[in-house]
């Protein structure tokens, strides 16, 4: 019977590990030409004028969700292709006019609902660009610029990706972070978000798993059930040898 126990604690463990599986956020990303439609792309207008627009904090209706932007570092509003970043194609030769780009420092867009998907025009990767998933305070999911370079091996094609992030598990994040040394650039995009159709889409996993009760709590309270029922057993076994 004690084997018995120590066995069904020890299965409350594993549970408790699969979680992080199941929890944990992928970004599929594709060659933009293929899968995105400027339409959907939210404009930031049009300068005209190559190099920085401004780094004014503004809000952005994505279609039912309300996002504040703001900036640190020398990130902002660009326009053109200079050295503050490579303006992303959405389609074919059509670029997106004025784009967000984080340059020594972030983009941090603060979302005004809890969500579990985000989709984005992201290009030029470059391998240090970051982009990262909060709920509150805490980091649910990462991604990188060299990740998914490796995952496509440098491929050109991915020099402007359509990027789609799904959380699973109902883990749900409430900002979004892009930061970099080199610039980040990207667009946002409009909701309903959906997946890259292009069969030449390449999935990645994060690098932050999805959070988890802490090992040390789930240990204890397994160890604490496993110990309250295993001294049951014995009052048990003592009290029917009395009787007997």
């Amino acid at each position: 019977m004690l084997k018995k126990l120590i066995n069904l604690s020890l299965l409350a463990v594993a549970l408790s590990f699969s979680c992080v599986a199941a929890g944990q956020a992928q970004v599929l990303v594709a060659n933009t030409a293929t899968t995105a439609n400027s339409g959907n792309v939210y404009s930031l207008g049009n300068s005209g004028t190559s190099g920085i627009v401004n780094s004014n904090p503004f809000t952005a209706n994505l279609n039912g969700i309300n996002v504040n932007v703001s900036f640190t570092g020398t990130s902002a509003i660009v326009n053109g292709n200079t050295g503050y970043g490579w303006e992303p194609v959405v389609s074919g030769s059509n670029m997106v006019g004025n784009y967000l780009s984080a340059i020594s420092g972030n983009v941090n867009m603060s979302l005004s609902t809890n969500e579990s998907t985000w989709s984005m025009v992201w290009g030029s990767v470059d391998r240090d660009n970051t982009l990262s998933f909060y709920n509150g305070n805490t980091v649910v999911g990462q991604f990188t610029g060299a990740q998914i370079l490796a995952q496509t091996h440098g491929n050109a094609a991915y020099s402007t990706a359509y990027a789609t992030v799904s959380f699973g598990g109902g883990i749900t994040f409430n900002k979004v972070v892009a930061s970099a040394g080199q610039p980040f650039e990207f667009a946002l995009l409009t909701k309903p978000w959906a997946a890259p159709t292009s069969t030449g889409g390449y999935s990645i996993t994060s690098s932050v798993p999805a959070p988890m009760p802490p090992l040390g709590a789930t240990l204890f309270g397994n160890v604490v059930a496993m110990s309250g029922m295993a001294a049951l057993w014995n009052r048990r076994r003592n009290k029917s040898r009395s009787a007997g």
